[in-house]
């Protein structure tokens, strides 16, 4: 019987939870990769598949309608803790969209969680918003979710995967 649970726990990865060295989902992903946090002083989830942190990076939203551009962040890269972002969404001609709903949702994938703290979105004129308390609990992989309501009608998303140091 003993042979029998040392088996299965032999069989058992090492780290249930994060890893240092191989993506922890399983998969590929694309982007490049900015590597493990340095100075955490423990071990973190590969950010394998992450793009990297700088200020002016954009994406065009899943159903076309919006771009969303994180024009800076405090930190910058995004650390453990509370973060700002001041981010511009326009519409997939450049034109600034200041009168939209925006949220900005924060998951670990690799954990299966997002965190308990809400962001706050000031908008600031001309299609600026500010993104304040987006928050992150751990270092690692992290997915953030940019949903953008329009006033007129219709929404759509943008998902940026960042590395978040300790």
């Amino acid at each position: 019987m003993r042979g029998i649970a040392l088996a299965v726990v032999l069989s058992l990865p090492l780290s249930v939870g994060c890893s240092s060295s191989s993506d922890a989902s399983g998969s590929g992903g694309s982007g490049a990769s900015t590597g493990g946090a340095g100075g955490s002083g423990g071990m973190m989830a590969s950010c394998s598949g992450t793009e990297q942190f700088s200020a002016g990076v954009e994406k065009a939203g899943d159903q076309g309608l919006v771009k969303v551009t994180i024009e800076s962040g405090d930190p910058a890269p995004p650390q453990v803790g509370n973060n700002t972002w001041m981010l511009t969404i326009t519409d997939a001609s450049g034109t600034p969209i200041p009168d939209a709903t925006v949220s900005v949702t924060p998951f670990m994938p690799v954990h299966g969680h997002g965190t308990p703290v809400t962001s706050v979105i000031t908008p600031k004129g001309s299609g600026s918003y500010e993104a304040d308390k987006v928050n992150f609990v751990m270092p690692g992989p992290w997915e953030i979710t940019i949903d953008v309501t329009l006033s007129g009608g219709g929404s759509d998303s943008v998902m940026f995967p960042f590395c978040v140091e300790g």
